[in-house]
């Protein structure tokens, strides 16, 4: 695996939960009999002055698991949940802490381990982020393995036959280092984002690239960053709005932006691109508006998107970086701020993206605070307290009833806002 950027780049602090990733070599090999899951009964009710009642339920914790990325679980129509842990399983990955496995909970807290990598040549360090399509197959990225080393596009049938669909092969045609999950069309084609590979001289390994993969396996790289103004290292997994992805890459864009310590030009951007191109829809100046927005976008009817950096904000919070914002763009591309994060009570740096529920924006931090609500009012609160040292919870996903679910560290959870 090339390490520029994860050596070099501006996520190297708070990039990689691993807390809790440390000793699941040894802990790994138990997965096999599946015997140390255990389900917390214990549920914790919160009651704020807001009127709102919260339940917090840790469903299962799984000792070897620990993700790669902030990315969400997946859920199916039956309730069972699906993400990827980026070590533990074979061991001839990550320096001895192991190569990842693709874990299923179903609906009573039992963990499945479904398939776990090996490295080259069929991947490692797969990342949450999963598809899933109607027959229950699943699709996912590794950050490395594959033909090159470089990482891959993955399909786990239902039976844990896994395929590779494609192997990056690095710059200057291809990416490399996928650290987004994917997401999916009507038509099987799926689609993310490689943080190096394709054009320009980002930690020596390319700027970035949007890419798809088609049912076949076939790749079109749809845009190669050139860490300019057009951006560079995208992290997060595009969204899908018609015909055109949205997205944001951790660098590039205002390129007077060029915070100390950072080898990077640029505070990254909120881009969009169609048929027609890249459109640059907003440079962070990592002042008040924010910087390094690690995290993905989401988006309401009306067309305004939201999302949150991990730095910018309050500069005299986190030695001088910020603590991060959440912010609002609208369909012109002016921002608004809709939280600037201020530290341990409120939390900072927030990696995870999003999510929309019953009209209510919830997230989370990486350190400090835990589980925020900003509503409909534009009011935020911190509605579960965590009090996070740097594994913070993933991006979390909501069923029809409103509860969201999500990981923190080596546990699933559930949520009741």
């Amino acid at each position: 695996m090339s390490t520029g950027c994860i050596q070099n780049s501006k996520l190297t602090a708070n990039s990689w939960p691993r807390s809790k990733a440390q000793g699941h070599s040894q802990i790994e090999g138990n997965m096999r009999t599946i015997a140390t899951y255990f389900i917390v009964a214990t549920v914790l009710t919160l009651a704020p002055s807001s009127g709102y009642a919260q339940i917090f339920t840790e469903i299962v914790t799984v000792p070897a698991f620990s993700a790669a990325n902030n990315g969400p679980p997946v859920r199916d129509a039956i309730g069972n949940l699906y993400s990827a842990s980026g070590y533990g399983g074979l061991q001839g990955c990550n320096q001895g802490e192991g190569c990842g496995f693709i874990l299923k909970v179903d609906p009573t807290g039992k963990p499945t381990v479904l398939y776990r990598f090996q490295g080259q040549p069929d991947g490692a360090t797969p990342l949450p982020g999963l598809v899933l399509d109607s027959s229950g197959n699943i699709y996912g990225t590794t950050v490395s393995g594959g033909t090159f080393n470089f990482g891959t596009v993955f399909k786990l049938d239902v039976s844990g036959n896994e395929t590779v669909l494609h192997s990056f092969a690095g710059p200057p045609n291809d990416g490399e280092q996928p650290y987004s999950g994917l997401i999916r069309d009507a038509r099987g084609n799926l689609y993310g984002t490689t943080s190096e590979g394709g054009l320009g001289s980002c930690f020596g390994s390319g700027c970035g690239t949007v890419y798809k993969v088609s049912p076949a396996g076939k790749e079109t790289v749809l845009y190669r960053f050139s860490g300019g103004t057009d951006g560079a290292i995208p992290w997060a997994t595009p969204l899908l709005v018609g015909g055109a992805l949205y997205g944001t890459t951790v660098d590039g864009g205002d390129l007077n932006c060029q915070p100390p310590g950072n080898s990077a030009a640029g505070c990254g951007t909120v881009f969009k691109l169609d048929r027609t191109g890249e459109t640059v829809l907003y440079s962070f100046k990592n002042g008040p508006d924010g910087g390094f927005p690690v995290a993905g976008i989401i988006r309401d009817a009306a067309g305004n998107l939201y999302g949150a950096t991990e730095d910018g904000g309050d500069l005299s919070c986190n030695a001088g970086s910020g603590c991060g914002v959440a912010y609002k763009l609208d369909p012109s591309g002016n921002e608004t701020v809709l939280h600037t994060f201020q530290g341990p009570q409120d939390g900072e740096t927030v990696h995870a993206g999003l999510v929309f529920d019953q009209g209510n924006l919830y997230g989370s931090t990486l350190v400090g605070g835990g589980i925020f609500r900003i509503d409909m009012s534009g009011n935020f609160s911190v509605v579960y307290t965590l009090n996070s040292n740097g594994t913070g919870p993933s991006t979390m996903i909501h069923d029809s009833e409103g509860t969201l679910y999500g990981t923190y560290g080596d546990e699933f959870f559930r949520f009741t806002p």
